[in-house]
């Protein structure tokens, strides 16, 4: 009889160890829906998602644009106002590494490269971490027209404040711009 509760007490001690409390991953469908399509038709499109959330959040408010591409200079930078009282959000794209359609991973080299974010009075760098294989980012460029000056693509990132004590992931980036 000892031997059967004690089966049934280690049978439920092995159940309960697989029902535990869990955080559960934030589910991405709903910001992701927030973002422009990805399209390479030069519809002046940019969005991602940072830490998860769809940036821009909005098209209210000010946004502004650069998009700057020369003889594998890439040039994107979008940032956001919607107050007076709001800090700018802007993510900076460059690298002189484009030269035609396709993957891209870049390591940034300081003067040549930059993925940075800049959120909530902070700024974020890829150049801040310290090893190699965390300093990289990844560009997909899915249209170079340099006939009709439209370049399209996708970007993920991952990039540290200076002190090291926070960091920001940028996933899901897109793109879809004329380009000077």
């Amino acid at each position: 009889m000892k031997n059967k509760y004690s089966l049934v007490l280690l049978l439920a001690a092995f159940c309960c160890m697989g029902v535990q409390c869990k955080e559960d991953e934030p589910d991405k469908t709903e910001e992701l829906a927030k973002l422009p399509p990805a399209t390479t038709k030069g519809r002046n499109t940019f969005g991602c998602l940072i830490n998860g959330k769809a940036f821009p959040q909005s098209s209210e408010g000010y946004h502004e644009k650069m998009v700057y591409y020369y003889d594998g200079e890439l040039f994107v930078s979008y940032s956001t106002m919607f107050n007076s009282f709001d800090a700018n959000e802007i993510i900076t794209i460059r690298t002189n590494k484009i030269h035609s359609e396709g993957i891209f991973q870049i390591e940034p080299i300081a003067g040549e490269d930059q993925f940075s974010v800049n959120t909530g009075g902070n700024l974020y760098s890829c150049r801040y971490f310290p090893s190699h294989e965390d300093r990289n980012a990844l560009i997909t460029i899915t249209r170079l027209d340099s006939i009709n000056h439209i370049i399209s693509g996708k970007f993920s990132f991952k990039a540290k404040t200076r002190q090291g004590d926070k960091e920001v992931s940028v996933e899901h980036g897109r793109f879809d711009f004329f380009y000077q």
